[in-house]
Order: C-alpha cells, then structure tokens, then sequence
C-alpha cells in the first residue's frame, strides 16, 4: 500500500513539472514570435526627413495617410528622421491656419531599409510651381578618415550652379532641384565652401567655412532666393548618419 502511495505521489509531481515545463516553453515560445515579429517590423522601418523650403509660406503641418505627422514646420526646418512603414503613402501638406486645401497631396512609395529626404519647394504665389522631390539618402557610411557630401541645389531663381572648395571647382552645373553624386571630402581639412552661377565668377553665396565630422553623412541644401534679398540664399546642413528614427 504504502509503495503504491509513493507511486501516486510520483505520479502526481511529474504530472504538475510536466505541466509547468509545457506551459512555460508555450510562454516562451509565443513571447519569442512576439519578439521577432518586433523587431521585423523595426527592421523594416523606411525613414524619411523633411525640409520646408518655401521662401514665403509660413510653417507648414505634415499629414500622412490622412492623420497628422508633425506641426508647425518652419522655413528652412529640417526634422529629424522619422519612422515610416514601407509602401505606399499619401502625403499632405498645409500651411498653419489651413485644414482643408492642402498646398501638396502627393503619393510617395518607400521602400524597406531605405532613407528618404523630402524637400517642400516653390513660390506660394504661384501654386503650380509648388513641388515636392524625394531624395535616397546614402545609407553606408565612408568609414573612419572620410566624410560623404552630396549638395541639393534649392534657390529658386537659378538653373544652375558650380561649387567651389578654396577655389577649386569640385562640382559643375547642379541644376535646380538636383542633386549632385557623394564626394569624400578630408574631415581633417577645413572647408571653404563657394556658390557661382554656372561657368561664372560671379560668387552667389561664400566663401563658408565648415567642418564635417570623420565617417559621417551630410547633405548641404542651398536654399532661398537667387533674386530675393529678404530670402537671402544660405547652406543647410543635414547629418544623414545611420541613426535612429523617431516613432509619431
């Protein structure tokens, strides 16, 4: 009788360690796929930043699919990287005070681990020239002893312009709204940067002193007007390093 206690006693702890060890592996189990699932979605994340470049509208509002991204955007603002999930996307901008006519409606598609700058453009006096162009940011970055930069030409008023670094001509004929290749630049040299008019000397904007940071990205916007002294032209600098992307 006794050993037949003792069986059943057995019997009964394996039963409840058998039970507490599937149940806990079924936990684990589903808490790992909830994981995973995590951090796939975050690993898929697009991340896009913008820049309102509209010398005469005031701050803009930045709608997505039909919901507000973020508020009261100024001139020459560039935000931060922002989390997007892949695929396709409405895209809707007004100015402040307005919620109804949107100054752009655009579709935009983005495309899994990819980096996107958006700039706003155009004379808000003339709405038909109101545009938008997405950029592809350069995701790798050069390694400890370079620095990348590409330039977007944004001045409203010309077609195109060289860009000079201490005199010597590094880029030709940018045209509006284009942007030019990556360059490597030495980020133990000082820069000193120069905006002609294409195959002219005759300096727009410089020369401007700056300073990059080794193994880093930058875009520099030329922005502002090239006929407009109260929109002055001015180079924006964007840090396009691999970084981390905010979630709104």
């Amino acid at each position: 009788f006794c050993n037949l206690y003792f069986i059943f006693l057995y019997f009964i702890l394996f039963c409840n360690l058998y039970f507490i060890f599937f149940c806990y592996n079924i936990k684990f189990v589903v808490y790992l796929k909830l994981l995973f699932y995590k951090i796939k979605i975050i690993m898929n994340f697009s991340k896009i930043k913008f820049i309102h470049n509209i010398p005469n509208a005031p701050n803009v509002n930045i709608w997505v699919d039909n919901a507000p991204l973020i508020s009261k955007v100024a001139y020459k603002t560039i935000s931060p990287y922002i989390c997007m999930a892949p695929g396709e996307h409405i895209l809707q901008v007004y100015t402040e005070s307005e919620t109804k006519t949107p100054l752009f409606d655009y579709d935009i598609k983005l495309e899994d681990h990819k980096d996107y700058t958006i700039i706003m453009t155009g004379d808000l006096t003339d709405r038909n020239n109101l545009h938008i162009t997405v950029y592809d940011d350069l995701v790798q970055a050069p390694g400890t002893g370079n620095t990348a930069i590409r330039f977007i030409n944004g001045v409203i008023g010309t077609t195109a312009i060289d860009i000079y670094n201490k005199n010597i001509k590094i880029l030709s004929n940018v045209g509006f709204d284009t942007e030019s290749p990556y360059i490597n630049f030495n980020p133990s040299e000082t820069t000193f940067l120069a905006i002609t008019n294409n195959n002219s000397l005759n300096v727009l904007l410089g020369p401007i002193k700056l300073n990059f940071a080794s193994g880093d990205i930058y875009t520099l916007i030329i922005t502002g007007t090239a006929n407009n002294l109260q929109f002055p032209m001015k180079i924006l600098l964007s840090n396009d390093t691999a970084s981390m992307c905010i979630t709104l």
